[in-house]
């Protein structure tokens, strides 16, 4: 941690409908017949656990924590540490697009195994719902500390990193969607 007390941290979480390719309507669950949400997890490289882009770097001093989880999310999702400065502009202006209809899902303490007595992990988490259009532009390529990148569906038996898993499940209730 690096410092006593809260030690703040930003988690953004990009959503999309899960979609038929060949007419572009919503898949639904067999059981519960709602529809399925994808989101954008990383492999963390140190523990291998999966995870929501941000984690694993918390928001630096007097930085906004919105700023800070669109920071993380190019960097950890989208490899733009090694960009060259064109590709990172359109990039970055694609993500702040979707950025500024985020919404804040959850603000507060989360349980997080770097947690003591002394020092915690508090987040801010931001969910972007992008439409299916929207994010065929976003190449998604492992960067800074992870090693893998992928869109996964979203349901209940996700095994995710510290207490991502009720972060996820607060954007299917939003959403409406399969948990």
């Amino acid at each position: 941690m690096g410092r006593w007390g809260p030690n703040h941290a930003a988690d953004f979480i990009l959503t999309r409908w899960l979609r038929d390719q060949a007419n572009g309507q919503k898949i639904l669950n067999e059981d519960t017949k709602k529809p399925i949400l994808q989101f954008v997890v990383i492999q963390r490289r140190k523990g291998d656990e999966w995870a929501i882009p941000g984690v694993t770097s918390l928001v630096d001093a007097g930085e906004d924590p919105a700023h800070a989880a669109q920071r993380e999310f190019l960097e950890e999702a989208m490899d733009s540490e090694n960009l060259e400065q064109n590709e990172l502009e359109d990039i970055m202006k694609l993500v702040k697009g979707m950025f500024d209809q985020g919404l804040l899902m959850y603000q507060g303490y989360v349980d997080d195994s770097r947690n003591t007595d002394n020092a915690w992990i508090e987040t801010s988490a931001i969910n972007c719902h992008a439409e299916f259009q929207e994010v065929d532009h976003c190449h998604l390529k492992a960067g800074s500390d992870a090693k893998n990148v992928a869109w996964i569906k979203i349901t209940s038996s996700l095994n995710l990193f510290a207490s991502h898993i009720d972060l996820i499940e607060a954007v299917a209730n939003r959403h409406q969607a399969h948990w």
